[in-house]
């Protein structure tokens, strides 16, 4: 494509901008805004509220990107970087804050490539609940947070947090992945495509992903991991609780502390079954149906599911 094909696209794109922008004005529509060009979007509104009045956090946008982070002082601060100087709905009901993007009417924009995102400051000694969403944005959380509960999700986007300690810990996306470097607490984390990655925490976890990978490290705790199409890898440095793995197609790898005892009951539809404790089972001629126990006084189950995918448990 030639450098005078180019310059006619953008010229017929800003010309149809231009025009669709006069029919409104005529028409008298209102909330409108209009965009070209290559940038960032500066501040365009800052707000700051006494924390020690708040102890619900509640954070929905839209197509923005938000981010967590631990700010200086005895406030919470709202920073947006929205185009057309934007600002949200925010206001105080009781003890919760309740941050909403406030309606822009119509907006357009060509050829702009500027990230509309929203930054969220949060005192060292903020313990209340956090719920945020997004429709089609990631969320972020770049500071170590100890709350009672931390709710995040995203229609379409990615999510990534640092360390979480909350009673409940909830994330869920339609369309990425999540990724927590540690995660403590009760833990449900739900993804229908993308991928699951958890680093650490202890809680009991139940984690889902209909397309795509489940890795959960150093847990503490029970476990119940469902993936329709790819594969479960859960590692564990103690198990409180009973531990479940199931995949309509992939691979289950589970690996336990040595010291663990439990009931043992695994199926592989279409593969097979291998641990370090074979000797302690009784196996079906295909080896993919196997039953057991682990140790003299197991008190926890432990039950593998693989459709289409081998199994694999290993002693550490």
């Amino acid at each position: 494509m030639n450098k005078m094909m180019i310059g006619s696209i953008v010229f017929a794109g800003m010309a149809a901008a231009i025009g669709l922008s006069a029919v409104w004005y005529a028409k008298g529509e209102e909330g409108m805004s209009f965009s070209i060009g290559i940038g960032k979007a500066d501040v365009s509104n800052i707000q700051e509220f006494p924390a020690d009045k708040i102890e619900n956090l509640v954070i929905e946008y839209s197509s923005q990107n938000l981010y967590l982070y631990e700010g200086e002082g005895d406030k919470i601060v709202i920073k947006e970087y929205l185009k057309g100087n934007g600002k949200s709905e925010m206001q105080v009901n009781g003890d919760t804050l309740s941050i909403i993007e406030a309606d822009r009417g119509i907006r357009i924009s060509f050829f702009v490539f500027s990230e509309e995102k929203v930054e969220i400051f949060l005192p060292k000694g903020y313990k209340g609940s956090v719920k945020t969403a997004v429709s089609s944005g990631n969320v972020r959380a770049e500071c170590a947070l100890e709350l009672e509960e931390f709710a995040v999700s995203s229609k379409s986007g990615n999510i990534s947090c640092g360390e979480i300690r909350a009673e409940e810990v909830k994330a869920m996306t339609n369309s990425g992945n999540i990724i927590f470097k540690k995660a403590q607490g009760n833990r449900k984390i739900e993804t229908k495509s993308g991928n699951i990655k958890l680093e650490g925490g202890e809680g009991n976890t139940w984690v889902s992903s209909k397309s795509g990978n489940i890795s959960v490290e150093n847990a503490d705790g029970g476990f119940s991991g469902i993936a329709q199409s790819g594969n479960i890898t859960a590692g564990f440095v103690c198990v409180k609780g009973d531990i479940t793995a199931e995949t309509s197609s992939g691979n289950i790898r589970l690996e336990l502390p040595e010291e663990s005892e439990f009931d043992y009951e695994g199926y592989a539809s279409s593969g097979t079954i291998k641990t370090d404790f074979n000797e302690m089972l009784s196996f079906n001629e295909k080896r993919n149906e196997a039953k057991g126990s682990y140790g003299s006084t197991p008190g926890m189950r432990v039950r593998t599911k693989a459709s289409s995918g081998n199994t694999h448990i290993v002693l550490k």
